[in-house]
């Protein structure tokens, strides 16, 4: 997959307007990413993985 960035853009401006609705089910350490998406774990919305802490 190769980034399009008029698709990005279009993107962007659906999410600061309000008219992209992203449901989030779980965020986990990306050490828990192989988990997140094992075919037994049912969560509704989507799997985000953090790649580094948020600092304090």
């Amino acid at each position: 997959m190769e980034s399009d960035r008029a698709r990005l853009a279009d993107l962007a401006q659906r999410l600061g307007g309000g008219r992209l609705d992203v449901r989030v089910g779980e965020g986990c350490p990306l050490t828990e990413a192989a988990a997140a998406f094992a075919a037994e774990r049912r969560v509704s919305g989507r799997a985000i993985i953090r790649v580094a802490e948020d600092p304090q």
